[in-house]
């Protein structure tokens, strides 16, 4: 896996807010797990686009 160093976090508004999100598919064997307590702040004015 990749990690990605980001700038440090200013403080910006936050215009939403995610929050221990977990999100699974499949069972079993073929279990994914496609997010594991995963928390994100969207700033005010920022373009933020999600892909997987």
């Amino acid at each position: 896996m990749t990690t990605m160093n980001y700038a440090p976090h200013t403080t910006q508004a936050v215009a939403a807010r995610a929050t221990q999100l977990s999100k699974v598919y499949g069972q079993g064997e073929t279990q994914v797990v496609a997010l594991d307590n995963v928390s994100v702040d969207f700033a005010a004015g920022q373009f933020t686009a999600i892909m997987g």
